[in-house]
């Protein structure tokens, strides 16, 4: 899916919700390596039995995790935002290392029982509770504990746009696209791009493009609507 290639930024594609705490091992029902926190997200990559084969990132400050690009015994794994998620039990490889200048951003692999992953559906029902009816403004500022909690990557943001995407699961599709975008409008949520329904009162209009739903938020000046049809939605229509 040609999309896909637009959209995917880096080399994961994160999708699935741990139901915590969960231990991942180096194989099913083997050695502990991690524990996830509730809510932690993680990418699914193969599944064996009752048993899924899951990557995840973690941002590590550690010096000497820095000197040896490994992940400390009995170290706290926090996200790219700076959130924890777990912790190490003992010291392991990462499958990939980058540099950032907040410390080592480290892809880590294992594998967790089916009991602990939770349906992405745990990220539509949060935007739902946020949906909030008017008068509570939808803020930028007011939505960042959300982005960060399901580590949404920003996408594509230019001008007066701030964009935020979370990806499809991976155990349904090979090359996951996204599951919901947010747009920004001015510091404020004006569209969202979403693979499955949004009930929200707030939501004013909504229309399809490529197999995705468009739902405006509170009813957005025409102006803005133009401009995102014209820089994003013409390219994802391009892109299918």
């Amino acid at each position: 899916m040609v999309f896909v290639a637009l959209l995917l930024l880096g080399s994961w594609s994160p999708g699935e919700v741990i139901d915590g705490p969960a231990n991942v091992r180096d194989k099913p029902n083997g050695r502990k390596l991690y524990s996830l926190v509730d809510d932690s997200v993680v990418s699914a990559v193969a599944k064996r039995g009752h048993w899924y084969e899951i990557v995840f990132q973690v941002l590590i400050d550690d010096r000497a995790a820095a000197g040896s690009d490994l992940v400390p015994a009995r170290a706290t794994l926090k996200n790219s935002y700076g959130i924890t998620i777990g912790t190490s039990f003992v010291e392991t490889a990462a499958q990939r290392v980058q540099r950032t200048d907040n410390g080592l951003l480290l892809t880590l692999r294992g594998w967790t029982h089916e009991d602990n992953i939770r349906s992405d559906a745990v990220v539509n029902e949060a935007l739902e509770r946020l949906l909030s009816p008017a008068p509570v403004e939808l803020t930028l500022e007011r939505f960042y504990p959300f982005l960060s909690r399901y580590d949404f990557e920003e996408w594509m943001s230019a001008d007066q746009f701030r964009n935020y995407i979370f990806y499809s699961s991976a155990l349904d599709d090979p090359s996951p696209g996204p599951e919901l975008l947010l747009f920004f409008y001015r510091g404020r949520l004006s569209f969202l791009l979403h693979r499955n329904p949004i009930h929200s009162p707030r939501i004013s209009e909504q229309w399809h493009v490529s197999g995705l739903s468009v739902s405006a938020v509170d009813e957005p000046a025409r102006e803005v609507r133009r401009e995102l049809e014209a820089r994003y939605l013409e390219l994802i229509r391009r892109a299918d």
